[in-house]
């Protein structure tokens, strides 16, 4: 969780950190490493990180803190390439402002600018300016349990968001002659219970879970979309547990 202008922290630990990863990774025959831009407590003192261009402690302007984002961006996908070059790169919860994802966000919390503070838009900005990866595919979880909108349709959705998303990319990543087509977003669903989110996380019915898996078919990108499973599938032959 190192700041973005801590250029110690970045040069001396995250950045080799990361090409050591990726060289491991790519020695052992991955397709690639995935990105989950979910913010959590790691190391247990009661403090998460945040997105926000306005973090608690910042003393620079907005500007700043995004032109800092795009360089820790551009490092990132430099170190990856480094130790694993034509990388595939499978990602989670990226939010971007004007998107569906932003107007489901908006409908919930009645917030007018969702994701507006956030510097993640910057941060692939600078990612994405460096060419060498072979794929980026944005996994949505807006859609884990349903559309997000009551009365729109799983494809009305869907459609939305593939729309905006591009529009945004194509207006905010510099390097969109290279990254166009390199980037896919497909959908990421959650079949089974959650017990911490109430009636919410209840499981579907298999019947609205099968119409919810064929509109993710005709919707995803590059034959890939993802499912979640809370306690791991179990083979019931040979007992294996498989970790979503």
């Amino acid at each position: 969780m190192a700041p973005w202008f801590d250029d110690s922290a970045w040069s001396g630990t995250v950045l080799p950190q990361i090409k050591n990863l990726a060289a491991a990774a790519k020695q052992l025959g991955f397709a690639g490493i995935a990105l989950d831009q979910e913010l959590y407590d790691v190391d247990n003192v009661g403090k998460e990180g945040t997105w926000d261009w306005d973090y608690p402690g910042n003393s620079h302007t907005e500007a700043q803190v995004r032109a800092e984002a795009r360089q820790r961006g551009n490092q990132l996908m430099r170190a990856l390439l480094e130790g694993f070059p034509n990388i595939r790169i499978p990602v989670y919860d990226a939010l971007f402002p004007g998107t569906w994802d932003a107007a489901v966000e908006s409908y919930a919390t009645g917030t007018s600018d969702p994701y507006g503070n956030s510097v993640q838009i910057d941060f692939w900005n600078g990612l994405t300016a460096v060419d060498g990866y072979a794929e980026i595919l944005f996994l949505d979880a807006t859609f884990y349990r349903e559309p997000g909108i009551p009365g729109a349709s799983w494809d009305a959705a869907l459609q939305y968001e593939d729309n905006s998303l591009f529009a945004v990319l194509s207006q905010q990543l510099s390097n969109w002659a290279y990254a166009s087509s390199r980037i896919g977003s497909s959908p990421f669903g959650w079949i089974d219970q959650d017990p911490k989110e109430g009636s919410y996380g209840t499981a579907r019915p298999p019947q609205y879970v099968a119409s919810q898996l064929a509109a993710f078919r005709r919707w995803s990108m590059d034959g890939t979309f993802g499912i979640f499973s809370l306690p791991g599938l179990v083979d019931s032959t040979t007992r294996h547990i498989w970790e979503a």
